[in-house]
């Protein structure tokens, strides 16, 4: 049930249902390939509800992204606790480099509707307000996590999480991206060979 009918739904129905029809839209359309209507009737919502749980189109890419990578951070960090089981460490980096590519290889149309968003956001204002809010909200995201998993991997004392973050996060970002616009080029086994130095050389 959309806004009308028995009631209007609590704002958190509103925006989880909004987000669940967006990340479909851009998955299979791209960024641009999408209009926020579109959505909204999707949701069961009129334009306006998306407009005042989002603030727009950029806004509503963003907070879909920022879901998608929380997801994937948290999963590939939270692998860090095999670390304990007494294998190498060099063994459970290599293993979460592996599922972690397999995940970011399985979709690409994410990577390409970044990719266009991200392009976009040197040109337009409002999107690259959007994109640099989404950036730091991902950077301090995965700054904190690493900070919360540092005993587990190991990290000693006074390293610096940022910079670790900002590497991990561009080099994902760029692998996914690659793997999307040429496959044959960047395949699943060459981001799970650079994931797996990547984490090795970072995280050490």
């Amino acid at each position: 049930m959309g806004e009308t009918g028995r009631g209007r739904p609590p704002r958190g129905e509103v925006r989880a249902r909004v987000l669940q029809h967006a990340a479909e839209a851009f998955l299979r359309y791209g960024y641009g390939g999408v209009k926020v209507v579109d959505i909204a009737a999707a949701a069961g919502f009129t334009k306006g509800a998306v407009y005042s749980n989002f603030g727009g189109k950029p806004g509503l890419f963003s907070a879909v992204w920022a879901e998608r990578f929380e997801t994937i951070a948290g999963f590939a960090l939270g692998r860090s606790e095999l670390i304990r089981s007494g294998r190498p460490r060099s063994e459970i980096l290599r293993e979460v480099a592996r599922e972690l590519a397999a995940e970011l290889t399985a979709a690409p149309g994410w990577a390409t509707a970044l990719g266009e968003f991200r392009l976009l956001a040197v040109r337009d204002p409002e999107v690259a307000r959007s994109y640099a809010e989404l950036s730091a909200r991902q950077l301090a995201g995965l700054t904190e996590q690493l900070r919360d998993h540092a005993a587990a991997i190991g990290l000693p004392a006074g390293f610096d999480h940022a910079t670790a973050a900002h590497l991990i996060l561009t080099s994902v970002t760029g692998l996914a991206l690659e793997h999307a616009a040429a496959p044959e080029v960047t395949d699943r086994e060459r981001v799970e060979r650079c994931l797996g130095e990547l984490l090795i050389g970072v995280l050490r």
